[in-house]
């Protein structure tokens, strides 16, 4: 049987933008990758795992992006570059 806990954090302002920027960024690359397999997939009907889109040499710009913090989340929830 599994069990979780619920945990609530109260982040001062800096810790949020932090957060923000964090969660912003891992979204961004997971609906890249997401759609980078889904192309695929309806080109060619064929599938690629998780260590082959961590190969892929294009994602790393974007992966470079996200650790620099260029990302950020806005109130509609949608990503921009700044």
């Amino acid at each position: 049987m599994r069990k979780g806990s619920l945990y609530r954090i109260y982040p001062e302002e800096g810790q949020k933008q932090v957060l923000e920027q964090h969660f912003g960024g891992v979204r961004f690359l997971y609906n890249k990758l997401l759609h980078i397999k889904s192309i695929l997939y309806g080109q060619c009907g064929c599938s690629i795992s998780r260590s082959e889109l961590d190969k892929h040499s294009c994602l790393k710009r974007y992966l470079s992006m996200v650790e620099e913090g260029k990302f950020s989340i806005f109130a509609t929830g949608k990503q921009k570059l700044r």
